[in-house]
């Protein structure tokens, strides 16, 4: 049972919802502002910076929630379906 204010477990996939919400807003919203402001200036150093920053912001954002979703798990002695926060590149774009 997962009631998000009562239980262990419930406490955790809130905080996950919390930290995904982080992730979807927040961190993403920064990393296509840094992504405009390449495609408009390629030798944008400040942005280039904050796409980096942002990169591992949405990687420790994502295994936070993971690790949220595995604690949830681990309380209600299951597996709880896996969150699927995509790292996927756009076809051309390169990952560096």
């Amino acid at each position: 049972d997962i009631d998000l204010l009562g239980t262990p477990a419930g406490k955790q996939v809130g905080q996950a919802v919390n930290t995904v919400t982080i992730w979807a807003t927040s961190d993403a919203l920064a990393t296509i502002e840094a992504v405009r402001s390449l495609t408009s200036n390629p030798n944008d150093t400040k942005a280039r910076s904050m796409l980096l920053t942002e990169k591992r912001l949405l990687a420790a954002d994502r295994d936070k929630a993971t690790a949220e979703i595995d604690a949830a798990g681990k309380l209600l002695g299951s597996s709880l379906p896996a969150l699927d926060l995509s790292t996927e590149v756009l076809p051309g774009v390169s990952r560096s």
